[in-house]
């Protein structure tokens, strides 16, 4: 359900870790559900004189998210996004692992299921009708419910954030986008708590 003046549903189309593309603009508020599937493969080979060591996994699950945006105009090139969501995710991972001397198979597979709720704002600017930027923090909050043994495990982390989201438009098909993040993970009970840095610089090419 969405409520809001307008909406453009070209630049919010969605894939597994989120909106792909510009970043949407408009006033107003809006409910979302949405069900995000995935599938992940990676295969690895190490050869020796005297083995040859083949691991193969795959994993794939889904997530329900449950959102609220509302959106505010400052001028006519800023706003105010607040927001938060409720996700819940449950994930199924296989791995193969191959020995060839001496002949040895390993079968493994591991489910879990997890909670979070995140929640912060943001501020957007629209220098023109061609660029948009973001920027703001987020808050998260994670819980790792069950994996295969069925025993809860760790406790509820935090994860605070900030970043920044450019895009610059094209055309209705094409756009360049790029965004960097920084964030902290609270300690849980097998590791102490750490920093994370990620940034990404790419072009956006929507086929239909």
């Amino acid at each position: 359900m969405v409520i809001a003046n307008s909406f453009n549903y070209l630049s919010d189309r969605v894939m597994k870790d989120g909106v792909l593309g510009q970043p949407a603009r408009f006033s107003g508020k809006q409910l979302y559900v949405r069900l995000l599937p995935g599938i992940t493969t990676n295969n690895t080979t190490n050869k020796t004189d005297t083995s040859n060591l083949k691991n193969t996994s795959m994993g794939y699950g889904v997530n329900a998210v449950f959102g609220y945006e509302d959106r505010k105009p400052v001028s006519m090139k800023l706003q105010v996004n607040k927001f938060a969501s409720l996700n819940f995710g449950y994930n199924i991972n296989k791995q193969d692992i191959t020995n060839t001397n001496p002949v040895v198979k390993t079968l493994q597979k591991n489910t879990s299921s997890a909670v979070s709720l995140s929640g912060g704002m943001s501020i957007g600017y629209y220098p023109n009708s061609r660029t948009s930027v973001q920027g703001g923090g987020t808050l998260g909050i994670y819980k790792l419910l069950k994996i295969s043994s069925g025993q809860s495990t760790g406790p509820v982390m935090f994860a605070p954030s900030v970043f920044i989201n450019g895009n610059y438009f094209l055309n209705y098909f094409s756009r360049v986008r790029g965004n960097a993040a920084i964030s902290y993970i609270s300690k849980s009970n097998s590791s102490t708590g750490r920093f994370n840095f990620s940034f990404t610089v790419g072009y956006v090419q929507y086929i239909f």
